[in-house]
């Protein structure tokens, strides 16, 4: 593979990715289009002030596509890509022919990909190049958190849950009811200088069932892990209040076959709650863990029972929401 230090990337642009400039070079110019295929809902954030101006210097993904037919034939036919983080926060993803790494003291991701990966784009955009610019990112106070979000006037509503609970279903109903997705599933946490809840507005995965009864099966499905799911494009009309909100507060999702039930939580329940859910993947960042906890639950939260139907939830996340935002 050749190295993205000694070859000329003419093809940039900057964006601002979880408020943090991020700047992709590129020696192929259609790489841009994959580029803004994962990161391009960001520029909605041009101008707000929860953009980060202090840094040194912006975030680097350098991006070398190879046309190595050597290297081309090992990652065609869907080779498997593998994903390693080590102690040090570095993160690597290989397939056969390609290979992403992140470096967080250097601010610097490099990405050397064979042309057969970068046209199997679903692919590589989720598996290597989301995922290697995100793990970056999330080294500088954007811890992820294993939640669905929707706000309304800059105040987050996190929906905690195990998968399989139905936040992703409960975050899209809300969403078409009108309400503001930041993302289906993670979203980051930002302490500094204030608290932030940054989203990630993109494909909502509904099981194809769930998305037929709620009424949202017109859309592409796919088989994941054996399972036939909905794939549904959220990002239409982003704005930067579904990028990030100011305040947050915590709803902890359950379903134990009865109704809707709300009940509050004190701050000790609610984090007590979070640790039980602290999923692998998410709990990267042990030492800066404990402070996110007392910063989404000092003031208690929320556990809230799912029906068998999400749209049954709807009206309680609503008043949670309109409350939150009354008393911010």
């Amino acid at each position: 593979m050749l190295n993205a230090d000694r070859i000329a990337l003419p093809c940039v642009v900057t964006l601002p990715v979880l408020g943090l400039p991020t700047r992709f070079a590129t020696n192929e110019p259609a790489m841009l289009e994959t580029v803004d295929d994962a990161f391009g809902v960001w520029r909605a954030l041009a101008g707000h002030d929860a953009i980060d101006r202090d840094v040194e210097r912006p975030v680097q993904v350098r991006i070398v596509v190879s046309a190595d037919p050597e290297q081309n034939d090992l990652d065609r036919d869907g080779t498997p890509i593998h994903h390693h983080m080590s102690d040090d926060l570095r993160f690597a993803a290989r397939s056969a022919g390609s290979f992403a790494a992140s470096d967080p003291a250097r601010r610097l991701a490099t990405i050397h990909v064979t042309s057969a990966l970068v046209a199997d784009r679903a692919r590589f955009r989720t598996e290597m190049l989301e995922a290697v610019v995100l793990a970056l990112l999330s080294c500088y106070d954007r811890h992820p958190i294993h939640a669905a979000a929707v706000a309304h006037r800059g105040h987050a509503m996190l929906l905690a849950a195990p998968s399989g609970t139905g936040k992703s279903t409960l975050a899209y109903v809300c969403h078409a009811a009108g309400l503001d997705l930041l993302g289906d599933d993670h979203v980051r946490v930002q302490l500094a200088p204030s608290l932030r809840i940054w989203g990630w507005p993109s494909r909502v995965r509904l099981l194809a069932d769930t998305a037929e009864r709620i009424g949202a099966s017109e859309q592409s499905v796919q088989t994941t892990h054996g399972k036939r799911k909905t794939v549904i494009d959220a990002r239409d009309g982003v704005r930067a209040d579904r990028l990030v909100a100011t305040g947050a507060t915590v709803c902890v999702l359950a379903r134990d076959g009865g109704p809707v039930a709300l009940e509050p939580l004190d701050a000790e329940l609610m984090a007590r709650a979070l640790e039980a859910q602290l999923a692998p993947g998410f709990d990267r960042f042990p030492a800066r863990w404990p402070a996110v906890v007392h910063a989404l639950t000092a003031r208690g939260g929320w556990r809230l029972n799912l029906s068998n139907d999400a749209r049954d939830a709807l009206p309680i996340v609503r008043e949670l929401l309109a409350r939150a935002a009354c008393d911010a």
